[in-house]
């Protein structure tokens, strides 16, 4: 038997010089348990690093290489599809296990070339594809989102070897057959605070100015920057404190200047980029005094569970994996700029309201412990090997 594992998401990576980097999700140490038959080969989407990639992490390293493949979710990229199905079979062809992370154009075709081959295929289910591609902004996604979704549940059914990352909402959408071996396991990797994280943010004082964090792409839609904006206007107005909205990650910032310009919130608002995952990304939530995740759509919501474990307050929307995450008594519905603002004034002017809500999401953050994940991963990937 190989002991070769091969990784297919969409994900993009950045070539410089003789090293890969990538967001801090598919990094080398994130990616540890993926190694743990040897070899990990990963196929992805792949382009040059430029000046604007800053703090990204390295993905390559000992024991990984890449293939990394042209973008084929466009109508130009459409044509390119013949030569990455290609390149995916012959990266797969000696492979023991092949992980698909779905939703995802090269998932899809990777799965399709593995069932046909007899490759032992594990599926990871990690977020709602309608969803995601309607609410992306793009033409493509709108027109892909439903033969996409449709795909998706057609793998999600036929794989032998699934795994999800919330606890029944995904499994709703995409539900696997009756004898399929199911497992939940979040990709939400975290060092478990200090308890003194939590007595200490109960003891900040949140008179004179509030700093709300953001975490997010700017290039996509779904992640309600919008609504954080409009809410940012409500809560300074009349109001005696500075309220400040500071956003992180990358992409292009213009239309949320143009929208802060247009409702005259744009000196409360700040863009800071893309920042490491680990120490850096913690840093930055440790200086915030509140988080929002507005999202339209949310699989489960990494930057929310980072929050939460640095028991930092969150106000988050009643919607997708996020639900399953705390008590949605503390949640807002969708696109609500005057309930997200409510939330947090109650944070701010409330004790009780914000010490309840910190230590329920902060206790809830507890199950996430990176070693706990690690192990759990590394136990799926060998059953489906044995």
């Amino acid at each position: 038997m190989s002991d070769k594992v091969v990784f297919v998401h969409d994900h993009v990576f950045k070539r410089g010089g003789k090293d890969i980097y990538s967001s801090a999700s598919l990094s080398y140490e994130n990616m540890k348990a993926y190694r743990c038959l040897g070899k990990l080969s990963i196929i992805g989407r792949g382009r040059q690093l430029g000046p604007q990639d800053k703090n990204l992490a390295l993905s390559s390293g000992p024991g990984v290489e890449h293939t990394l493949l042209p973008d084929i979710k466009s109508l130009r990229g459409l044509t390119r599809i013949p030569s990455v199905l290609k390149r995916i079979e012959w990266a797969i062809k000696d492979a023991s296990l092949v992980i698909v992370r779905l939703p995802s154009a090269f998932g899809l075709l990777a799965y399709y070339l593995a069932k046909r081959n007899s490759t032992t295929v594990l599926v990871e289910v990690v977020g709602n594809a309608r969803e995601s591609l309607t609410s992306h902004g793009s033409k493509w996604g709108g027109l892909a989102s439903v033969p996409v979704h449709k795909m998706t549940q057609w793998a999600v059914r036929s794989a032998e070897n699934v795994t999800y990352i919330t606890k029944n909402y995904l499994q709703s959408i995409y539900p696997a057959k009756h004898d399929a071996r199911q497992y939940v396991c979040s990709n939400a990797l975290l060092e478990i605070a200090p308890k003194e994280v939590f007595s200490d943010r109960l003891a900040r004082d949140l008179k004179g100015e509030v700093n709300i964090g953001l975490i997010g792409s700017l290039d996509v839609s779904y992640k309600g920057h919008d609504t954080a904006i409009r809410a940012l206007k409500i809560l300074n107005e009349d109001s005696d404190i500075i309220w400040r909205l500071n956003f992180v990650g990358g992409g292009s910032a213009d239309r949320w200047v143009n929208l802060a310009s247009a409702l005259g919130v744009k000196s409360h608002v700040r863009f800071i980029g893309a920042i490491k995952s680990g120490h850096d990304i913690f840093s930055f939530i440790d200086r915030m005094d509140i988080m929002f995740q507005p999202s339209l759509v949310e699989g489960q919501g990494r930057s929310i569970i980072e929050a939460m474990s640095r028991a930092c307050p969150v106000v988050a929307t009643k919607t997708g994996g996020i639900v399953e995450l705390y008590n949605n008594d503390f949640m807002v519905k969708p696109s609500s700029p005057d309930a997200l603002a409510n939330i947090a004034k109650k944070i701010v002017f409330e004790k009780e309201f914000k010490s309840a809500l910190i230590e329920e999401q902060f206790q809830a953050s507890r199950c996430f412990s990176r070693a706990h994940l690690e192990n759990k991963k590394m136990e799926i990937i060998k059953r489906c090997v044995a």
